[in-house]
């Protein structure tokens, strides 16, 4: 199982099938998911008034089927997806709190000997905020500025592992006002890489094959 949370806040640094006219959509009063035939999440932040959208960074998927269920104190998408490999996604919106949980699996043993880069990176609704990582003692990037262009196809350890890697397993997005965390459960078989997503610089996870499985 591989595993991220995306947790937009104020002041925070920290159903239906694919073909279908609807996307799937959960909601909770504070936060409202969507999941795209593409497999694009758009999280919506009522309280800020934020649209916080996916831009293709990593691996196409296509979501072949897709549905909505209430679970104990949380609701539901439950997506197939076709692509690199055939995985299952859970996105998970806890009643009470403005965080969603996506889950990865596959629905049986997989080999492969590629990193899966999937989910994609979340762009910034606004031009100024920045891109943070616990890279050393914390950097800010701001997502227009050309100078990281050497960073830009890094990968960054979430293990911290070979020295230089993330100091904490996560990464996000912050403008001074409204923020997005993104943090990785599973932080010993993934990195965060870096890349030009259009002419902004977007992060995003990529998974690592364990024994040239998916674990």
């Amino acid at each position: 199982m591989k595993q991220n949370r995306w947790i937009p806040a104020l002041l925070a640094l920290t159903a239906a099938s694919a073909g279908a006219a609807v996307a799937p959509s959960i909601g909770n009063g504070r936060l409202t998911a969507t999941l795209d035939s593409s497999a694009m999440l758009q999280v919506r932040d009522l309280a800020a008034g934020l649209d916080w959208r996916q831009t293709v960074s990593g691996d196409a998927f296509q979501v072949t089927a897709a549905e909505t269920r209430r679970g104990p104190g949380h609701q539901e998408i439950v997506a197939t997806l076709a692509g690199a490999a055939g995985l299952r996604m859970s996105v998970i919106l806890p009643d009470a709190a403005a965080e969603i949980r996506v889950k990865l699996y596959a629905p049986k043993p997989l080999k492969f000997a590629k990193t899966i880069a999937y989910p994609h990176a979340f762009t910034a609704p606004r031009s100024t905020a920045e891109l943070v990582l616990p890279y050393q003692e914390g950097i800010l990037l701001k997502l227009d500025d050309a100078k990281p262009l050497e960073i830009a196809g890094d990968l960054f350890s979430l293990s911290g592992w070979p020295p230089g890697g993330l100091s904490m397993p996560w990464f996000g997005l912050v403008d001074g006002e409204a923020g997005m965390l993104a943090v990785v459960a599973t932080p010993f078989d993934a990195d965060v890489r870096l890349k030009w997503a259009g002419d902004a610089l977007a992060a995003h996870t990529e998974w690592l094959p364990s024994f040239g499985e998916w674990r």
